[in-house]
């Protein structure tokens, strides 16, 4: 199945910029969607066999890198 991954990042209240990464399956036919929350001193882009292999499946994942 096909997706295309997105970078970007999201602002939180006091300012901070966090950064994000999704792997979206193509034309919204996905079956689930799962936002990943890695532990600390961690950083999503450390799971890209993981995330694609969910893409493959038709999941879309939603990550994100904490303070």
């Amino acid at each position: 199945m096909a997706y295309t991954t997105f970078e970007g990042t999201h602002k939180t209240d006091d300012g901070v910029e966090l950064y994000t990464k999704t792997w979206k399956v193509s034309d919204d036919a996905a079956k689930a969607r799962m936002l990943f929350v890695h532990g600390f001193s961690d950083h999503c882009n450390n799971y890209p066999v993981l995330f694609e292999h969910l893409a493959n499946q038709g999941i879309d994942v939603y990550a994100f890198d904490q303070r």
